[in-house]
């Protein structure tokens, strides 16, 4: 569910789920817990062939498969 950056109300306290340390072997860790970023295992094309979606998820570290929670970032500068 989409929420403001930041929000803070009874229903949720965003800040603590909106920090993440990069682990340099390719995972993206939610700060604080044993929750991995993930992408879902379909893909769809979006208005345009050259443009894909994945769904993304926190999963458990210990269980996810590995091929859809590493990340690499490029600088194109």
């Amino acid at each position: 569910m989409a929420r403001d950056c930041g929000e803070h109300s009874d229903f949720l306290q965003a800040q603590p789920l909106q920090k993440f340390q990069w682990s340099g072997d390719g995972e993206v860790r939610l700060k604080g817990s044993e929750l991995c970023l993930a992408v879902g295992e379909q893909s769809d094309q979006t208005s345009s062939p050259l443009h894909r979606w994945r769904a993304l998820s926190l999963q458990s570290c210990q269980l996810k498969d590995t091929r859809l929670a590493r990340w690499q970032f490029i600088d194109k500068s």
